[in-house]
């Protein structure tokens, strides 16, 4: 049976609206609150940079495998650091083991400094990436992935050597290795001009155009997370939105956005901030 009403007492609808009657908030006047909001939302995005990386490769360690921790990482020396890579090259037994030690400590600061101050070091890491060995290629990807997510500089810059060779495995085969190259390309992207005066010159640009209309959602979607990092940043309506208006790229963003599946939700959502930052450029 409903409750019948209590005179004196509004009942909920009636209350809501007669509680933004009391303070003056039409739906005008929240229509413009929101507004005002999201305008200054899009202003501190621009204004402070407020960029995310997201990290694409999760350790799957074996049973009784031990992992890193910060402490063991902040212990280890610069040799140490110098012969696990050592390791790695000569092909020993233990190159696997060694390689899933230096990802987990490239998740570090202290070991990605070290890493970087080594002479060399970068040389022999881009080597292992550009390897035919597909094990080993991946596993040199994760690294420079981990690198990618610094928030140090000076570790940014010292991958900027890799971005071509991440740009030419987005031509390649492995859907894997397209997914990883371009979710490094999205955290390195937000970190500095001169990444974009590597990337493009190098042709970023088309590169992501063909990528797109990739058949596998996992790429679509990377390649929206791409697009977002980039339209993000100052330069963006100057630099990029300009060569972005030259290109199919528009074009393909939009349909992804409205032709959507259940499983492509997040292509849809990463090209529709893409749209998004365009149009309010």
């Amino acid at each position: 049976m409903m409750a019948a009403s209590v005179p004196g007492m509004a009942g909920p609808k009636s209350w809501q609206r007669s509680c933004y009657r009391s303070h003056g908030c039409s739906v005008e006047h929240l229509r413009t609150w929101r507004r005002e909001k999201e305008a200054a939302l899009r202003s501190a995005r621009r204004l402070k940079q407020l960029f995310s990386k997201r990290r694409l490769c999760e350790d799957k360690s074996s049973d009784g495998e031990v992992e890193m921790d910060g402490e063991t990482a902040a212990l280890l020396s610069e040799e140490e650091v110098s012969q696990l890579l050592k390791k790695i090259q000569r092909g020993t037994e233990d190159r696997t083991a060694s390689m899933q030690l230096l990802r987990q400590g490239l998740r570090y600061r202290e070991i990605q400094q070290k890493f970087i101050r080594l002479e060399g070091n970068m040389s022999v890491l881009i080597g292992l990436f550009t390897s035919n060995l597909a094990n080993l290629q991946m596993d040199a990807a994760c690294c420079l992935h981990e690198l990618s997510l610094s928030t140090d500089p000076d570790v940014v810059e010292a991958c900027l050597p890799a971005t071509s060779y991440l740009l030419t495995y987005l031509s390649g085969h492995s859907v894997a290795l397209m997914e990883l190259c371009l979710y490094t390309l999205g955290n390195l992207v937000v970190e500095m001009k001169a990444v974009k005066k590597h990337l493009l010159p190098q042709g970023i640009i088309p590169v992501l155009a063909a990528c797109i209309k990739s058949p596998h959602v996992t790429i679509q979607e990377s390649v929206g997370y791409v697009l977002s990092q980039l339209l993000q940043s100052k330069e963006a309506p100057a630099e990029i939105i300009p060569l972005l208006l030259e290109s199919a790229l528009p074009q393909h963003m939009l349909h992804l956005v409205c032709s959507r599946l259940q499983d492509g939700i997040g292509t849809a959502v990463e090209c529709a901030w893409g749209l998004h930052y365009i149009i309010c450029s």
